[in-house]
C-alpha cells in the first residue's frame, strides 16, 4: 500500500528538470551564446573568454578562427569536436545533424590549425 501511494505522488507531483549547474549566477551573454545548437554553458565562457562575445561575432569568424583562438588560449582542453560544434552552432542545426563531407572538411581545418600552433 506505501509503495503504491508513493507511485501515485510521484505521478501526480512533477519535478522541476534537473540540472548539474544553477543558472542564476550565469550571465546574460554566456546563457545567449549557450542557448544555441551544440554548445552549453561551458563552451560559451570559453569562446567569451576569447573575445566571442555574441553570435553575431560566432558568425563573422566562423568555424576555423573560432578554433583557433580557442585552441591557442586553452591548448589541447579544445578537441576537434570542438570545431563541429562551433559549425552546428552557427548553422543552428544538432550534432546529428552535421554532413559526413562536412565534419571531413572541419576535421582537417582542425588538424592544420593544430599543427600551425603546436607544430
Amino acid at each position: 500500500m506505501v509503495v503504491v501511494e508513493r507511485l501515485q505522488r510521484a505521478t501526480e507531483m512533477p519535478r522541476p528538470p534537473s540540472s548539474k549547474r544553477s543558472t542564476r549566477s550565469v550571465p546574460p551573454n554566456v546563457l545567449a551564446l549557450a542557448a544555441l545548437p551544440s554548445l552549453g554553458v561551458t563552451s560559451a565562457q570559453m569562446l567569451i573568454d576569447v573575445g566571442i562575445k555574441d553570435e553575431a561575432t560566432l558568425r563573422a569568424m566562423g568555424p576555423g578562427a573560432c578554433f583557433r583562438s580557442l585552441r591557442f588560449h586553452f591548448g589541447r582542453r579544445v578537441s576537434t569536436n570542438f570545431i563541429y560544434a562551433l559549425e552546428c552552432a552557427i548553422r543552428g542545426i544538432g550534432w546529428k545533424m552535421l554532413e559526413p563531407a562536412r565534419k571531413a572538411a572541419l576535421r582537417e581545418v582542425a588538424k592544420r590549425i593544430v599543427l600551425e600552433l603546436e607544430g
